[in-house]
Formats: structure tokens, sequence, C-alpha cells
């Protein structure tokens, strides 16, 4: 199984997991964390890499934002664990975080992840009022 690590600014990991939870039911092995202005860097970090040292050997770490202190949290956690297979991917998605919690038990963190960064393109869209009438007019 690859465990799941949510990793964002405020409290969005905790709103993508209540979600993915409403839809799914309870999740295991899915852990949040939250990176909020009494917190600092450092001790987020920390929490990343004790979470990163007790996981499983395939993990999927979703950060908010390429760049920022949860996705350096994680880059700092992926070069200190090599022996696993950790990957971090940004700009999370609840479809991403549906597909991830289905698929994991079937592959491991590598082609999962490469999937879900596929699925998380496709599904971003838009939606007009001109869009529509032109489908519904074809």
């Amino acid at each position: 199984m690859t465990d799941i690590i949510l990793a964002t600014h405020g409290s969005l990991a905790n709103g993508l997991k209540e979600a993915a939870e409403t839809i799914m039911g309870p999740i295991d092995h899915m852990a949040c964390f939250h990176l909020t202005m009494d917190k600092s860097i450092d001790a987020f970090t920390e929490e990343i890499l004790q979470a990163l040292d007790k996981s499983e050997e395939n993990v999927i770490v979703f950060t908010d934002l390429l760049g920022a202190s949860p996705f350096n949290a994680t880059a700092r956690g992926i070069s200190e664990f090599s022996n696993k297979n950790i990957v971090c991917i940004t700009g999370v998605n609840l479809p991403m975080v549906l597909e991830c919690v289905m698929k994991r038990d079937e592959w491991d963190a590598y082609p999962l992840s490469e999937y879900l960064l596929t699925l998380g393109k496709d599904g971003i869209t838009d939606l007009s009022y001109k869009k529509v009438n032109e489908v519904n007019h074809e």
C-alpha cells in the first residue's frame, strides 16, 4: 500500500481529506500536515520528516505549491529517506487524492504518480454559458 501525506498551507490538507472521506468513507494511511502562521517552518519540516520516517516503503506526498515550504520540507525528506519510494506531487486537487486512494493498493508510488499527474492536468478545464450552448447546438 502507498501511504498518502497531504502537506499544505493553512487547513487545505484537512479540507481535502474531509472531502475525500465524504465521498469514500474513512481513509486509512493518510496523514495531514498544515503550515500555519503560528508554526515555524522548522517545526513543520520536522513533522514531515517524522511522518516519512514512519511511513511504508511507498509514499505520495501532495503539496499545494511548487517551491513553497511544504514542497521544500518534502524535498528534504526525499533526500533523507532515499531508501523509500517517495514522490511529491504539487498542485494537489481532490480528483488526484481520490484516485490515489483508489489505486494505491495496485501501483507503487512512481507509476501511480505518473498516472495522477496526467489525471490532474486532464481534469482542469473550464465551463461557461457559451460552451454549454455550443455543445447543446451541435
